[in-house]
């Protein structure tokens, strides 16, 4: 991620797109995996597109993340919502 972002570590993201970016891992509503549908699910930063049956989300450029495939971290119930691990970071 830093050399698509062209810094050399976390310290160096501009805070309004490291915001960007991790708002664009936060769905609103808790979502579990069962909920999954074919088609775009809104984050609080733009959309992204769900294929439950390949297990993918595809973010606004195209670049496709995995669901993890370890059911262990799927669904994982946090105070304030649901986490499910994916394979890399999305953009918006």
């Amino acid at each position: 991620m830093y050399t698509t972002l062209g810094v050399n570590g976390v310290n160096d993201i501009p805070l309004a797109t490291l915001t960007g970016i991790l708002q664009h891992h936060i769905v609103a509503s808790r979502v579990f995996s069962n909920d999954f549908i074919n088609g775009e699910i809104a984050t609080l930063n733009g959309d992204v597109t769900v294929n439950p049956a390949k297990g993918t989300l595809t973010d606004g450029k195209g670049n496709v993340a995995n669901l993890s495939t370890n059911g262990d971290l799927l669904d994982i119930l946090g105070t304030n919502g649901v986490v499910h691990m994916i394979d890399r970071v999305l953009r918006p």
